[in-house]
C-alpha cells in the first residue's frame, strides 16, 4: 500500500487528472440502461472527447468543495427476474437492481482508481472481492454449520 502524500492538507495532490477521467469513462460498460438521468454510458463514451475535461473539472471541484449532488446518490430499482424459467407471479424469484446515475458511477471509478491502494476489507468479505466467490462464503457457512452441530449434539444434558 502507498503512502499519504507529504503535504496532507494539500488537496491538489487529490485531484483528478484527465488520463485517469478518461480511463474511468472507459470501463464503463455499454449497454446497460440509463439511470433516472436518462444518461446511457454510450451517451458518455461516444461524447465529444472534451466531455473528460468537463467531468475531470465537475469531479475535481466535488472534491474541492466536499459536496456530492443529491442526484449521485439516487437511482431506480428495478425488480429482475432470477430465473427466465422460475414463476413469474412469486416474489421469491426476483431480485431487485439498481439502475445508478452514470455520471455517478464514472465519479465513483475515479474514486476507486485513485485511492484503492488505501482500501481493504475484512479477510472473511467475499462478495465483490477479487480472488473469491460464492463457493468460499457456502464453504465457509458449511464447516462452520457443521462445527456447531457437532458441539451442540454432543454437548452433555
Amino acid at each position: 500500500a502507498s503512502s499519504m502524500p507529504t503535504d496532507y492538507y494539500n488537496v491538489h495532490e487529490w485531484l483528478f487528472t484527465t488520463e485517469e477521467v478518461d480511463k474511468a469513462l472507459h470501463a464503463l460498460k455499454l449497454g446497460k440502461a440509463a439511470g433516472d438521468d436518462n444518461v446511457a454510458p454510450e451517451h458518455l463514451v461516444y461524447a465529444h472527447p472534451s466531455i473528460v475535461l468537463h467531468l475531470r473539472r465537475l469531479f475535481n471541484v466535488i472534491l474541492l468543495h466536499g459536496y456530492v449532488p443529491s442526484k449521485f446518490a439516487s437511482g431506480i430499482i428495478v425488480p429482475m427476474l432470477k430465473d427466465r424459467l422460475a414463476d413469474v407471479s412469486q416474489l421469491d424469484n426476483y431480485r431487485g437492481i439498481t439502475l445508478c446515475n452514470v455520471i455517478s458511477k464514472v465519479f465513483e471509478t475515479c474514486l476507486y482508481y485513485k485511492f484503492e491502494s488505501y482500501l481493504s476489507s475484512h479477510r472473511l468479505q467475499h462478495g465483490f472481492k477479487n480472488h473469491t466467490g460464492c463457493q468460499d462464503a457456502v464453504f465457509l457457512v458449511q464447516q462452520v454449520t457443521n462445527l456447531l452441530k457437532k458441539k451442540l449434539f454432543h454437548m452433555p444434558w
